[in-house]
C-alpha cells in the first residue's frame, strides 16, 4: 500500500504466492455445499446460510424449503439465505438448487430441535466423509455416506455419467475404491431413499497420474487419447486439443464437452480437433473427448489451466523468485 503524501491518494498492489507440492496428488471435494453461520442456535436468533459452488461463478442459485415455503421474513441475496428470527415454525429442510446450463445440483441442511435441549441444530440430511481429502494414484479411497436419519433409509452409490469402477466395493453406506487411477476420476453420488423422500449428495474425485509413470503399460495402445498444444498457457493464446482414436475403434463418432460446464463460446470443432482461440482463465477446466462406436463408449480427458496476463499498474511488487517450493 502506497500513500501519496501530497494528494493523499492511496494505491495498492498485490501478488499471489503459490507453494507447489513436490508430488502431484488429487483432490476429493464436493461440487457444492452449504455453510451455516452457526450449527446451534436458540429461538429468536438469526441464521445465515451460504450456498458455495466450487469453481462456478456464473451458476444460478435458487433457495427453497422442501415440503413448504420459505419463512415470511426471509432474505435472499445472491447465494445467501437469511432467516431473521428462528422459531419452531421454521424447522425443516432448506435446499440450495444450482443451475448451470443443463446441469442442476442441490445441497440442503436440516434445521431441527436438538435432543434434550431447547436449541435448534443445523446439519445436512446426507453428507459424504472421505478417508482422505487428497488421494494419490495407487492408493485406496473410502467414501462413507452419513445419513442424519438412518431409519429405514436405503443407500445407493453411483458415478454420474458413467459406471462405477470395476474394482469398487460397496458395503452398506460405504464405497471403497481400491488402487485408484486417473480413470477413476469423476463425480461420485450417494443417493439415500426412504418412504418420506430421496436425497443425493456428491463429491468430485480427481486422481492425477503420478510423475514419471506411464499412462499405459508398454505394448498397450489406449483406445482414445488426447494430444495437445499445451495444458498450461497464457491468456490470449490458442489451445488445440486433438482426440486420437486407435485403429481398433473404426467408424467412431467423436464428441467434445467440458466437464461441469459448457465449451467456450468461441470454440471450434473440426473432425477430431477442438480449438479454443484467444483462451481466457474462464476456459480452464477438464475437457473430455467422448468416442462412440456401436454400443461402446470411450472417454479421454485433460485438465487445462489458462493463466491470466497481468496489466501495468501504477505500483508493483518485485520478488527475487517467481516460484518457491
Amino acid at each position: 500500500r502506497v500513500t501519496d503524501s501530497d494528494s493523499g491518494v492511496v494505491r495498492e498492489a498485490s501478488i499471489v504466492i503459490t507453494v507447489h507440492s513436490s508430488s502431484k496428488t488429487s483432490g476429493v471435494t464436493p461440487p457444492l455445499w452449504i455453510e451455516p453461520s452457526s450449527l446451534s442456535l436458540v429461538p429468536g436468533q438469526a441464521l445465515d446460510l451460504n450456498c458455495v459452488v466450487a469453481g462456478q461463478s456464473s451458476a444460478t442459485i435458487t433457495w427453497y424449503k422442501r415440503g413448504g415455503s420459505l419463512p415470511a421474513g426471509h432474505q435472499v441475496s445472491g447465494s445467501h439465505l437469511r432467516l431473521a428470527r428462528l422459531s419452531p415454525a421454521d424447522l425443516g429442510e432448506y435446499v440450495c438448487r444450482v443451475s448451470l446450463d443443463s446441469l442442476t445440483r442441490e445441497a440442503s441442511v436440516l434445521i431441527s430441535l436438538a435432543r434434550s435441549s431447547s436449541t435448534f441444530g443445523v446439519a445436512p440430511p446426507v453428507s459424504i466423509e472421505a478417508s482422505s481429502s487428497a488421494i494419490a494414484e495407487g492408493q485406496t479411497l473410502e467414501l462413507d455416506c452419513v445419513v442424519a436419519r438412518p431409519e429405514q433409509a436405503m443407500v445407493t452409490w453411483y458415478r454420474r455419467g458413467e459406471a462405477l469402477p470395476a474394482h469398487h466395493q460397496a458395503l452398506g453406506t460405504r464405497l471403497r475404491l481400491v488402487k485408484v487411477s486417473p480413470a477413476d476420476s469423476g463425480e461420485y453420488v450417494c443417493r439415500v431413499s426412504s418412504d418420506a423422500a430421496s436425497h443425493e449428495v456428491s463429491v468430485l474425485v480427481t486422481v492425477q497420474q503420478q510423475e514419471g509413470s506411464p499412462t499405459f503399460p508398454a505394448g498397450v495402445i489406449p483406445p482414445v487419447r488426447i494430444e495437445y498444444s499445451s495444458t498450461s498457457l497464457s491468456e490470449g493464446h490458442t489451445l488445440d486439443l486433438k482426440c486420437i482414436v486407435a485403429a481398433s475403434v473404426p467408424q467412431a463418432k467423436v464428441t467434445w464437452y467440458k466437464r461441469g460446464g459448457t465449451l467456450p463460446a468461441s470454440h471450434q470443432v473440426s473432425g477430431f480437433l477442438l480449438r479454443i482461440p484467444q483462451a481466457s482463465p474462464a476456459d480452464s477446466g477438464e475437457y473430455v473427448c467422448r468416442v462412440s462406436h456401436g454400443s461402446a463408449i470411450h472417454e479421454a480427458s485433460l485438465l487445462v489451466t489458462i493463466k491470466a496476463v497481468g496489466v501495468t499498474s501504477p505500483i508493483r511488487i518485485e520478488t527475487p523468485s517467481a516460484v518457491i517450493s
